[in-house]
């Protein structure tokens, strides 16, 4: 019985690594960051903008042991816009104002 059991668990392993897919992965990362100045009447901010574009290709070919196998070619494009950091210009020029002028 448990001949049978190993021989059974055998097969079951040896069929399933013969029917895995390869897989090949190549992934594009570019990141593009940008200060806009935002002007608001008399005030002024500045926003710093990070931009990700990717671009991931994914080729699989089956998993048989035939020398000419059939492939698939996946691309996928993924664009992500954050805004990292808010700044407002008001408020910078006060605190260095306060720094170079401190009240007694």
């Amino acid at each position: 019985m448990k001949r049978f059991a190993f021989t059974v668990i055998a097969m079951f392993l040896g069929l399933n690594v013969g029917l895995m897919a390869q897989e090949n992965r190549d992934v594009k990362k570019e990141k593009v960051t940008t200060k806009v100045k935002v002007d608001k009447g008399v005030e002024t901010d500045t926003v710093v903008i990070e931009e990700t574009e990717e671009e991931v290709e994914v080729v699989e070919v089956e998993g048989t042991t035939q020398t000419n196998q059939d492939s698939k070619r996946v691309k996928q494009k993924e664009t992500k816009k954050v805004i990292v950091k808010e700044r407002d210009e008001k408020a910078v020029r006060e605190k260095e104002k306060n720094e170079l002028n401190p009240e007694k």
